[in-house]
């Protein structure tokens, strides 16, 4: 598909779409890989699929979005942009919480900041969330799959000390099915 923005070179930075007033692609891409010319590559081997780039917009915006078409065009692994979404809904809760607006960094520092989240171990939640992530990940013919969604990943990364550790057994018993069913 050819988009084109009249008026604009090669060089110019993709917009966000007029419906939204933020992107969380306009944080998750460099300013090289949002250039209009992007739009002209292949979509690589390594990219994030549709159905990922879906729900990290959050908006179920059915126009044609080139911000969306940018991100699947870069190399930019699912886990990267899953965890940059899941930073995402936890300013909005801090900002709920603490009443009163939170900026992506602020909530970023706050996700990485070690503590003891009730497990008696000092913990963040991003790395909760690399545990959550490789629990709820699957290989399949070299592709990689999820069988969470990117609120299902911050659901769990940041539930309280006797659901986490329940819900994080569960994956290790799903993930070990997967390995011993024949269709794998």
């Amino acid at each position: 598909m050819k988009i084109e923005f009249p008026g604009k070179s090669k060089e110019d930075l993709i917009p966000r779409c007029g419906e939204c007033d933020w992107c969380i692609f306009e944080y998750i891409l460099r300013p090289e890989q949002r250039k209009i010319k992007v739009l002209d590559k292949l979509i690589p081997r390594k990219h994030i699929h549709r159905d990922m780039i879906e729900q990290l917009c959050g908006k179920n915006y059915d126009e044609v979005c080139a911000m969306k078409y940018a991100v699947m065009r870069v190399e930019l692994d699912a886990y990267t942009a899953a965890q940059v979404k899941a930073i995402e809904i936890y300013s909005l809760d801090l900002a709920k919480e603490q009443k009163q607006e939170i900026t992506f960094d602020a909530a970023a520092r706050e996700w990485t900041r070690e503590g003891d989240m009730g497990r008696g171990k000092l913990e963040s939640f991003a790395q909760r969330f690399r545990d959550v992530y490789n629990l709820a990940s699957r290989k399949n013919n070299g592709q990689e799959d999820l069988i969470l969604s990117t609120k299902g990943l911050y659901e769990i990364t940041v539930a309280g000390p006797g659901n986490y550790e329940t819900l994080k057994k569960g994956l290790k018993g799903l993930k070990q099915e997967h390995f011993e069913r024949p269709s794998r």
